[in-house]
């Protein structure tokens, strides 16, 4: 599979920025760790033209209606260059002009009609798989499920952004996933599965039984049945997917999306840092998400199939542990890594409040 040219991405990005389609500009970020949990905040004053919610426009320079990614699209088609290239057929790789990060993507669905409503597909997660492939540089894929879910865009799209990694130690910004286990508290219930392998030998179609199975989890978590939506947030690097269940999509005037989940809020100014401060990072996540318990009543569940096709036998009832999360490690047995093949998963009995 070839790769893309990233030397000439960042061009046409630069060029973009300076013609002022890409609202861009360098945001140093601002580190915090509360609880255990670290975060990494930017302010990113470009935001102030970036719609937030779906009721949100985009401003443009024109009086005319605004070209979009297909006939019943609400992103904004801004310039041709904005396009990369096709995924799969099913795809569209483009630039975001919103980005927080140089460069930053969208893979859009070609069939415009499609909602972030929906769950991801198995050609969402094929194009997604392809899109890390291709890329040479670290990059994680993330998804915003409804509006709860962090969404501003009705037409189905899941985000490309460079993966943070640490300088020269590990003392530097991770997503929670990368960091050993027990380093962190995450303040909220989220579904981790490890890929076999590094995730070299997996394929989209795992990956996408895998997904749906997490999302059953955040399912039973919320109360939500299958005919409705279910808010979740998923993100996805080479080695790993993670599934976060969603309860809010403002707090305290508030907002985040997948991102910031992962502790990496974007702000249009500094003034939501106040708030952040003033109730404290981890519970805010937690009102977003679902606060782990004591109380929430946990299942500990065993794949009895050697393919992830996710066969499961009931073995015990177990208290949630610390930072609610499914981790690819049996109850009680100590964390190493990888571990393929030797994993549990929780299924949460839980009715919020």
């Amino acid at each position: 599979m070839a790769s893309f040219d990233e030397k000439e991405i960042e061009a046409t990005f630069d060029k973009l920025v300076e013609l002022g389609i890409i609202r861009y500009s360098h945001s140093a970020a601002i580190p915090l760790t509360d609880n255990g949990f670290q975060f990494e905040f930017r302010v990113c004053p470009a935001f102030k033209g970036k719609p937030f919610t779906l009721e949100d426009k985009v401003p443009t320079s024109s009086n005319s209606e605004p070209e979009t990614f297909g006939p019943t699209s609400d992103i904004n088609k801004s310039h041709p260059d904005q396009i990369i290239g096709y995924i799969n057929g099913t795809h569209i790789l483009a630039l975001n002009i919103f980005p927080v990060y140089r460069p930053q993507f969208l893979v859009l669905t070609v069939d415009s009609s499609l909602s972030q409503d929906d769950p991801l597909s198995l050609g969402d997660i094929a194009a997604a798989w392809s899109a890390l492939k291709q890329f040479e540089s670290p990059m994680f894929v993330i998804y915003n499920c409804t509006t709860r879910g962090g969404c501003s865009r009705r037409h189905k799209h899941l985000q490309v952004i460079p993966r943070p990694q640490p300088l020269n130690n590990e003392e530097g910004f991770q997503l929670f996933p990368d960091v050993e286990e027990g380093g962190v508290r995450v303040p909220f219930v989220h579904f981790l599965n490890r890929f076999e392998a590094g995730g070299r030998q997996t394929s989209p179609e795992e990956i996408h039984r895998t997904y749906c199975d997490l999302l059953g989890r955040c399912r039973e978590v919320l109360g939500v049945s299958e005919n409705v939506p279910c808010p979740h947030n998923v993100v996805m690097v080479k080695e790993w997917i993670l599934v976060i269940p969603r309860r809010a999509s403002i707090y305290k005037g508030l907002m985040v999306n997948t991102t910031g989940m992962l502790g990496m809020p974007a702000l249009p100014d500094p003034s939501p840092l106040d708030v952040w401060r003033l109730e404290g990072p981890a519970k805010v996540l937690g009102e977003f998400g679902v606060p782990p318990s004591s109380k929430i009543k946990c299942m500990s569940l065993i794949p009895i199939s050697q393919h992830n096709t996710f066969s499961f036998s009931r073995l015990k009832q177990v208290s949630f542990p610390a930072g609610g999360c499914l981790r690819n490690t049996a109850i009680g047995m100590p964390y190493s890594r990888p571990r393929p093949l030797s994993f549990s998963t929780l299924e949460l009995e839980h009715r919020l409040q």
